[in-house]
This record gives C-alpha cells, structure tokens and sequence, in this order.
C-alpha cells in the first residue's frame, strides 16, 4: 500500500511516535508499505526549522 503523509504526521512519527494511535504506526512501520512525502512538506519544515520555529531531535539533513 502507498501512503502519503502529511506534514504532521510524519514530524510525530520522526519526533514524538507515541502521538499516533496504534493504525497509523503499524501502516507506517510496516516495510511492505510504500511512504511517500510531499515536497511541500519538506518545504514547510525547511521554513519553520529556519524561522525557529521548530526544532528537529536531529539536523534537518538527517531527517528527510
């Protein structure tokens, strides 16, 4: 199965796993699925790190 996340989504899986309820982890942790991201989101989070206004547990680099 292909699955997009969203921005959101994907900070919480990144940073903050226990956020997601018990589906969204099994879909995501599940190796037979195929994880896609937008490059908005990418996008997005680039901005805000920039901006201050989020922090990342890691580099951005790293990350994405």
């Amino acid at each position: 199965m292909k699955l997009l996340l969203d921005t959101q989504c994907w900070l919480w899986w990144f940073a903050e796993p226990e956020r997601l309820n018990e589906e969204a982890t099994t879909c995501i942790a599940d190796e037979s699925n195929e994880l896609w991201f937008s490059a908005a989101s990418v996008w997005e989070i680039a901005i805000k790190v920039a901006y201050g206004k989020l922090s990342l547990p890691e580099p951005i680099d790293t990350c994405i």
